[in-house]
């Protein structure tokens, strides 16, 4: 049995090991001890109380009246009462149960750190893991026939220097320009240096078809060479084919 009824200022009680009450006031000092009587509990059980301290109760507002007469009466009362402790036997129960908590707590303690470590220590690993598997990013790529140092080289010296290159140089760069920096100072040189009308590289199939009657021959033979070796577009292609088709007939 882990608890025990006893008679304490002529009220019965049910204490367990270690329990604090608030009763009616007692004559022992605070800090001093004594042995109520055992109603309930196991055979020979030791029932110990410790006064902790003596202490007022709440204070009541207590009122009266007497009608057409005036009389009104207002007293406060505050209950005298101790508050005490229990001890089941030698308090031998309650130390262990207080040494077992303690350890318990200990223990969750220890383990939410083991568990807060290596939490920290997966995420280091994580982080290192994904930082050595980044790649770097891709170099652009470079086509074939790409005049030496041209991804270095400012629009200015692409317009002086594509006039002073073979064809297929310029071509190249004309791709790699549209392929990565999309420059259009350097795109409109290039244009020109291939002998391509002008912003011919950003123009759609419908706009090919209607400016290809007004260009010039050698500006239709190169914008079909470059639609042969780069964009491969159907209906430019069939457009141009068709604009030089109609130039000879008139020729």
């Amino acid at each position: 049995m882990d608890y025990a009824v006893i008679r304490v200022g002529n009220k019965q009680h049910r204490v367990r090991d270690g329990e604090t009450l608030v009763v009616d006031r007692l004559h022992t000092d605070a800090g001093g001890t004594f042995e109520p009587d055992v109603l309930l509990g196991e055979d020979g059980v030791k029932v110990t109380v410790k006064v902790l301290a003596h202490e007022r109760g709440p204070k009541i507002r207590i009122g009266k009246y007497r009608k057409r007469t005036g009389y009104k009466r207002h007293n406060g009362f505050r209950a005298a009462t101790s508050r005490i402790e229990i001890t089941i036997g030698d308090g031998s129960k309650r130390e262990a149960a207080a040494k077992a908590k303690t350890e318990a707590t200990e223990a969750r303690a220890e383990a939410a750190a083991v568990e807060a470590a290596a939490t920290k220590a997966a995420e280091v690993e994580a982080a290192e893991v994904e930082a050595a598997g980044e790649e770097a990013p891709d170099a652009p790529e470079t086509p074939a026939g790409l005049p030496e140092g041209y991804a270095e080289m400012t629009v200015t010296e692409i317009e002086e220097a594509a006039k002073e290159w073979e064809r297929p140089g310029v071509e190249a760069a004309l791709a790699y320009e549209q392929a990565n920096a999309a420059r259009k100072g350097a795109v409109s040189a290039l244009e020109s240096a291939a002998g391509l009308p002008d912003g011919y590289t950003s123009m759609t199939v419908a706009e090919i078809s209607k400016s290809a009657k007004e260009w010039e021959r050698a500006e239709v033979e190169a914008a079909l060479a470059y639609e042969h070796e780069h964009a491969a577009r159907k209906g430019a292609i069939s457009a141009l084919d068709h604009a030089l088709a109609t130039e000879e007939e008139e020729a």
